[in-house]
């Protein structure tokens, strides 16, 4: 659980405008 945490932490900042970063952050909501 806590390599999910972290992404979760880093996705949003700079993941949010990735294409990467979007699709981790679909998959974990």
């Amino acid at each position: 659980m806590t390599r999910y945490r972290v992404a979760v932490h880093i996705v949003p900042r700079k993941g949010v405008l990735d294409p990467q970063g979007k699709a981790v952050a679909d998959a974990l909501h």
